[in-house]
């Protein structure tokens, strides 16, 4: 028998779910080290508990842990610094009114994330904080209720993810409670299910108080619609390429379901684990470290305690009244000195314990690259150049370059070509060039994806490590210079400065376009062409003038050559 949809996302939804209850163990044990706010995932509590710190003895992992996702914050899309911009297709790069329209575009995108409603820097946050601790964050965006966009990062253990056979993530399954009265105000009260319906009015009407707090389980499942369940050229929500549905898990109701053009949610990994789909984070490869840490905090204070409240040592047949409080004072049988209290087994090596926790912490430190983050948060305090950074941490930009490259091809670009798509059917864009329209297979007018160029400390970092390459070369060559100058004709300069500029993330205007400078090569080309063949006229009559003729075939060449420039 054939499923009905409804029937298949609940199935699908368990299938899912399934599969991920041993990560969620897993992400249990590092909430509990590094992010214990977060740890609720298999324990769920909302409010604040001191508990979750009751058996935590050092905060090392959770600091570093937050230095890395505040890093990533401030190091890759801080909020006052122009962090990316759009770029457009090859083709058209050249073209002065679309890279004008392109740089447009960036400036509106840019406001967009920083409008409040939006919530999109908050959100990010969350995300790397998620990333860095438990190896996969998500992140929703769709338009928000005030003609803005609006995201939202769900927290791990509440969601359930799928690849396609690229290894892209491109279905995600998440169960979000929701009270009756959300749920109604969500979604309107003829479209829940009958028995909700009827609770709804015994809430409203005081029949049944409690009815409308009651909690709804709620399925929100997004994944790719078939291609043969779709109209070929329909704008119609049920045709696009995601379905989008709400399904009631107590009542098995299709509550909604809609559709998207696109992906809305965004699923960003540290690192893969090997034949898996869910991440490995930093704090994976700290979890030994940490869990020694922490037992080796507690060892050490109980020892600083004992050297602190020692242990007294008195015969047992003593009478004598011990007295440990500051300036207290003990009598003992002057002629028995055996019955002197003494000090017991109290002998510890603290200092041995304080640099095998500080090896410890370096490690953690090092898994979750604290220095780099550090280093990249103190460029305005120290007035260190982008440069001075890179030739402190290029081993450590080296180390980050694929975890980077893998945040901006899984979290960054979806995030950033959706809010473009998403603005652009809005109306927020301006008019589009007409060199930039296309017309699609089936004859509907479209235009090519921009493609985001990171301008962010770190990005220009790790792009400037190519470029500090071509100043080796460039050192290099110079000591050949006088021997080979023809060396210089391997270089083509003019590609060099344009790349060189997209790597420093200098403005799109000040660079002319380059068929402007060609043609002003042109004109100065044409102009000293002109210039040296009035000098050779002006040689040949004063040479004249020395014999008394000049030959007419050199007056012809003269004549001709002044003509053609």
């Amino acid at each position: 028998m054939i499923e009905s949809p409804t029937q298949f996302i609940l199935n699908r939804h368990s299938a899912l779910n399934a599969e991920r209850a041993i990560w969620d163990t897993f992400w249990q044990t590092l909430g509990n080290y590094f992010s214990p706010r977060k740890a609720d995932i298999t324990s769920i509590e909302f409010s604040p508990d001191s508990q979750r710190f009751d058996e935590l003895y050092d905060i090392s992992g959770i600091s570093a842990c937050e230095v890395a996702g505040n890093g990533q914050m401030w190091g890759i899309t801080q909020p006052n610094d122009k962090w990316f911009r759009l770029s457009p297709p090859v083709p058209l790069r050249h073209i002065p009114a679309v890279v004008a329209w392109h740089a447009e575009c960036t400036e509106i995108l840019l406001e967009e994330f920083l409008d409040p409603a939006a919530q999109f820097y908050n959100q990010m946050h969350e995300v790397y904080l998620d990333r860095s601790c438990f190896g996969t964050a998500v992140l929703y965006g769709e338009e928000g209720d005030e003609n803005n966009l609006w995201f939202k990062a769900f927290n791990v253990g509440t969601w359930s993810i799928a690849e396609n056979p690229r290894g892209v993530v491109d279905c995600l399954f998440r169960e979000n409670p929701m009270t009756l009265r959300q749920m109604v105000a969500r979604f309107g009260l003829d479209d829940v299910a009958k028995a909700h319906r009827e609770n709804f009015i015994k809430g409203i009407t005081g029949e049944d108080p409690k009815a409308l707090d009651r909690q709804v389980p709620i399925v929100h499942a997004v994944y790719p619609r078939e291609d043969q369940a779709r109209k070929a050229g329909s704008a119609d929500v049920l045709d696009m390429a995601y379905r989008d549905a709400y399904v009631d898990k107590k009542e098995s109701h299709m509550i909604r379901e809609s559709g998207f053009p696109e992906f809305p949610y965004s699923v960003t990994r540290w690192a893969k684990w090997q034949g898996n789909k869910y991440g490995y984070s930093p704090a994976w490869k700290a979890l030994p470290e940490i869990r020694q840490l922490s037992e080796l905090q507690k060892n050490l204070d109980y020892l600083a305690d004992l050297l602190v409240n020692p242990r007294i040592l008195y015969p047992s047949n003593s009478a004598l009244d011990v007295d440990l409080a500051p300036g207290g004072g003990t009598a003992f049988d002057e002629n028995n000195p055996n019955a002197v209290p003494r000090e017991w087994a109290t002998v510890g090596d603290y200092r041995l314990g304080m640099e095998r926790a500080q090896y410890r912490k370096d490690n953690i430190n090092q898994a979750f690259h604290v220095d780099l983050f550090q280093l990249f948060a103190n460029l305005d305090q120290k007035n260190m150049t982008a440069t001075e950074v890179i030739e402190r941490s290029a081993e450590k930009l080296n180390q980050f370059g694929p975890i980077f490259h893998r945040l901006t091809t899984e979290l960054l670009d979806p995030v950033i070509t959706r809010s473009f798509a998403l603005l652009l059917r809005m109306g927020k864009m301006p008019p589009i060039p007409q060199e930039m329209i296309i017309v699609g297979p089936d004859g509907s007018p479209g235009i090519g994806s921009p493609r985001p160029v990171y301008m962010s400390k770190i990005a220009l970092a790790l792009d400037a490590l190519e470029s500090g390459g071509f100043m080796k070369l460039q050192e290099l060559m110079l000591n050949f210079n006088e021997i080979r100058p023809e060396i210089w004709d391997n270089v083509d300069f003019d590609a060099v400065v344009r790349d060189s500029s997209y790597t420093f993330g200098l403005p799109n205007d000040w660079l002319v376009p380059v068929e402007v400078r060609d043609e002003g090569r042109r004109l100065r080309a044409e102009a000293q062409a002109r210039a040296e063949a009035l000098q050779e006229a002006e040689m040949a009559a004063n040479a004249a003038g020395r014999v008394g003729r000049v030959p007419p075939e050199n007056l012809d060449n003269l004549v001709n050559r002044l003509q053609s420039n």
